[in-house]
């Protein structure tokens, strides 16, 4: 119980510090803030729902040792620490965004780059330390890997899908579009 009550916990804090973030990236634009607000949260939760059950499905099917409770709890953990990235950049991003028409849009995307990054490494981390300590790390790898495709696919679509979330177009407005049929 203590797994899935954390879960839910970093669930619901990582929800609500990334708005943060969306209203950094939206500065200039008072109604497309006040749209992100609503976005960028929902783009996390959704793309978490979208993803999970995939993932969950994967964690069983592949015999990983562990309760599923525990994959749910270390992403969660995971989008939490990408949130608290997004959260600490946040008065950068309002920063660069309301000064510079260049460097804004790029340190935005580049800030979001950073925070999947550091979400994955504290998800696979979180995994390997709640492992049962005579399970090979290698018997993870197919179940994280699942987890982590899945859920950034379902994030590159969901903003293809809310977009605009930031003022000026970027390689994401597209989601998987723009990967299969480049224009």
């Amino acid at each position: 119980m203590k797994a899935l009550s954390t879960a839910m916990n970093a669930a619901l804090v990582s929800t609500g510090i990334s708005l943060v973030w969306g209203i950094g990236a939206s500065v200039r634009s008072p109604g497309m803030m006040l749209h992100n607000v609503w976005k960028v949260p929902a783009i996390l939760l959704l793309g978490a729902a979208f993803s999970l059950p995939a993932a969950a499905l994967m964690w069983r099917l592949a015999g990983t040792p562990g309760r599923t409770v525990e994959l749910l709890r270390s992403f969660f953990v995971g989008v939490l620490g990408g949130g608290l990235v997004l959260a600490a950049v946040s008065p950068l991003v309002g920063l660069y965004y309301g000064s510079s028409r260049f460097v804004g849009p790029t340190f935005a995307q580049g800030s979001v780059l950073v925070a999947m990054a550091t979400g994955i490494a504290i998800f696979v981390r979180a995994v390997l330390v709640s492992r049962p300590a005579e399970t090979p790390k290698r018997r993870f790898i197919g179940p994280v890997a699942t987890v982590v495709a899945l859920f950034s696919l379902c994030v590159i679509q969901l903003v293809a899908m809310f977009s605009p979330i930031l003022p000026e177009p970027t390689v994401w407005d597209r989601g998987i579009d723009r990967a299969v049929r480049p224009q």
